[in-house]
C-alpha cells in the first residue's frame, strides 16, 4: 500500500517575524518512519536543482532537515535561480519605485512510502532547493539531481548516485556503489565492500578518486580518453579489445571496438568500472 506522508508547499519571507515552522528552531524537523523499521530501508530521491546531503546515524527514522532552501533567515545570501527576462516572457516591466524588495524562497516537496521504501521528491525546476538528510546507517539509495552536489556519509547499502553538474562525495560507505556525474568531481571512500556486487564510477569532465579496502578482491575495467590512471594497489595492467554489436529496427546493426586497461586486485572478483573522457582516474589502497 502506498501511502502519502507529506506534501507541502512552504514560501519563507525573510522578516523579522516568527512564522510557526519556518523560523522556530523546534519546527525545522520533518522526520519520516519506514513501515518495517527493523529491516534495512530504500530511500529514493528526486530533485532538480540543490545539494543533497545524507548522513547516516543509529536510529530508525529518516529525519529531513528545514527550511531546506536558499534565500531564507539563516541563510539569506544563498544563490537562487535568475527570473527570465521580461523579454523571454513577453511581460512588460513593472515599476518597483518606492518599494522594498522582500527576500523569500519558495519550494515544493513531497514524500511517499510503499514497501520499507520512502520517495522524497523536490521542486519545481527553477527553485535551488538543498535536502539535508539523517537516515538509518542500513539504507540503500537513489538519489539523482540535475544541478547540485551529491554527499552521502556512514551508511551501509547499495548506493545509485547521479548529477548532471556536481560533485559525488561518497565517505564511509559499506557495501556497492554505481555513481556517475557529467561534470564534476567522483569521489569515493569505502570502509568495506559487499564481496559479489559489481560497481561503476563515470564522468565525461571530472576526476575519479575511489579508495577500496586492501583485501578487496576485485577485477578493475578502466578507460579514460584525455587522462590517466593512478593506483598504489599491486596491479599487473592488461590492454583489451572490447567488441560490441548494435542494432535496432531504426537503424543498421553496428560493430565497433573499444580498448581498455584491465587489472585484477587480490587475484580478481566482481567488474568495478571506472570510466572518464576528460579526468584522472585514482584507485587508492585503504585500510
Amino acid at each position: 500500500m502506498k501511502t502519502t506522508i507529506l506534501a507541502l508547499h512552504i514560501v519563507i519571507f525573510a522578516l523579522a517575524i516568527q512564522q510557526p515552522g519556518i523560523a522556530q528552531k523546534e519546527e525545522e524537523q520533518i522526520k519520516l518512519s519506514f513501515s518495517k523499521p527493523d529491516e534495512p530501508g530504500f530511500l529514493n530521491i528526486e530533485a532538480f536543482q540543490g545539494n543533497i546531503n545524507i548522513t547516516g546515524y543509529n536510529g530508525k527514522e529518516v529525519i529531513i532537515e528545514l527550511p531546506p532552501c536558499p534565500g531564507d533567515v539563516q541563510n539569506p545570501e544563498s544563490p537562487r535561480p535568475a527570473a527570465p527576462s521580461p523579454a523571454a516572457t513577453g511581460n512588460k516591466e513593472v515599476n518597483t519605485e518606492g518599494l522594498e524588495k522582500i527576500k523569500s524562497s519558495s519550494f515544493d516537496i513531497s514524500v511517499t512510502e510503499e514497501e520499507n521504501k520512502i520517495t522524497i521528491k523536490s521542486g519545481p525546476p527553477l527553485n535551488y532547493c538543498n535536502l539535508n538528510i539523517s537516515v538509518p546507517f542500513n539504507c540503500s539509495f537513489k538519489i539523482s539531481t540535475v544541478n547540485g552536489n551529491i554527499s552521502v556519509k556512514e551508511v551501509k547499502g547499495e548506493l545509485d548516485i547521479t548529477t548532471v553538474n556536481g560533485i559525488i562525495d561518497l565517505d564511509k560507505i559499506t557495501g556497492s556503489a554505481v555513481a556517475s556525474t557529467i561534470n564534476g568531481l567522483l569521489k569515493v571512500r569505502f570502509s568495506d565492500v559487499a564481496p559479489d556486487a559489481p560497481m561503476a564510477f563515470s564522468t565525461i569532465n571530472g576526476h575519479i578518486d575511489v579508495t577500496l579496502p586492501s583485501n578487496i578482491k576485485a577485477t578493475l575495467k578502466m578507460k579514460t580518453d584525455a587522462g590517466e590512471i593512478y593506483s598504489n594497489f599491486d596491479l599487473e595492467p592488461k590492454e583489451e579489445l572490447e567488441k560490441s554489436d548494435k542494432s535496432n529496427k531504426y537503424s543498421p546493426a553496428t560493430t565497433s571496438w573499444s580498448n581498455w586497461t584491465t587489472a585484477k586486485i587480490n587475484g580478481g572478483g566482481p567488474e568495478l568500472v571506472f570510466k572518464s573522457l576528460h579526468g584522472n582516474i585514482h584507485i587508492r589502497k585503504g585500510k
